[in-house]
């Protein structure tokens, strides 16, 4: 997943909203990524989705468990473990030259 990590580090979010069940973001540079699974929020509430705007991606960690966004300082936290799916897909990415990344 390390092109995914490439792909999001340094990204300027331009739009950050739920939609229906889950998690939908849009980049500056045209991107889009949307998140299926279970998240949980440092230094900011994820009622307040919307504040992460203008935030950049910093840096991305993984575990075995865990995907961590940090956003300035901002973190979302996306479950990876099997009690955290919803669904099948954890997450996607969609670049704006149509190529699409699936976390599974």
């Amino acid at each position: 997943m390390q092109i995914l990590f490439n792909r999001l580090t340094g990204s300027k979010l331009k739009i950050a909203e739920f939609i229906h069940d889950y998690i939908h973001m849009q980049f500056e540079n045209e991107s889009v990524s949307n998140i299926f699974n279970k998240v949980t929020t440092f230094n900011f509430e994820l009622k307040n989705l919307s504040d992460l705007k203008g935030r950049t991606i910093i840096s991305i960690e993984s575990s075995e468990n865990l995907l961590s966004l940090d956003l300035e300082g901002k973190i979302l936290n996306v479950g990876i473990s099997e009690f955290d799916y919803v669904g099948p897909e954890a997450l996607d990415f969609k670049g704006k030259d149509g190529e699409l990344i699936v976390w599974r």
